[in-house]
């Protein structure tokens, strides 16, 4: 019930507006009994509507038709027209970059600061305890369920932080080996669903931002 309410909120937009002529208070106050010529274009409009020359409320409404939200369709955003859809999106940080303020119980309470010493700490890349906790991390970390869920709050696109080495891995590094496979994954999942990544180069070699984990 609650993924049929959010996909409906998301799926169309609706507005109505009305405009309302009040009466007029003496016929002084009225344009239409003191000439047309007194009168813009729309003010002659309104004066060749009976009910408003003779001081009657006039109330007119419209109602804008419904688009349909398509996550598949184009996001992108050009020109006076504007957006055709809204671009929705959730970070999947801590997921291929590991941060230690993000994994509490594994890096930030043992005083581990970045990923490379946090494989260093469970006996290198090559270790068969680094290589469990980071794979089962990396299988668990995001799944078709939580993008089924954030699809239908109407999540268009998902941003991902990547390290240089899930892409130019080299092994004397010092990182592990393996995670390109699950990034690859994600992109399956997100095609199938109409959804969109945003990749972020979010490490870089030697170092990106002082005394920071990444």
């Amino acid at each position: 019930e609650e993924r049929k309410e959010a996909a409906n909120y998301f799926k169309s937009t609706s507005t109505t507006s009305t405009t309302i002529f009040p009466p007029a208070r003496t016929n002084m106050s009225n344009p239409c009994t003191i000439g047309l010529r007194l009168c813009g274009r729309e003010c002659r409009r309104a004066c060749d509507d009976p009910r408003r020359r003779e001081n009657k409320i006039l109330s007119t409404t419209t109602t804008t038709t419904t688009v349909p939200f398509v996550p598949s369709s184009d996001f992108t955003c050009s020109g006076a027209a504007g957006c055709g859809h809204p671009f929705i999106g959730v970070n999947l940080g801590g997921w291929l970059v590991l941060e230690d303020w993000m994994w509490y119980s594994e890096m930030l309470g043992p005083g581990i600061k970045d990923e490379w010493t946090f494989i260093q700490h469970h006996g290198g890349p090559h270790s068969v305890s680094a290589i469990a906790i980071l794979e089962r991390h990396w299988d668990t970390f995001v799944t078709e369920k939580d993008l089924d869920r954030l699809l239908a709050w109407g999540v268009t696109h998902v941003r991902i932080p990547i390290g240089w080495w899930l892409v130019l891995y080299i092994e004397k590094a010092g990182f592990l080996h393996g995670g390109l496979r699950y990034l690859k994954r994600l992109l399956r999942w997100l095609k199938l669903r109409g959804m969109r990544a945003v990749l972020d180069l979010h490490a870089l070699p030697g170092c990106q931002a002082a005394n920071q984990g990444f």
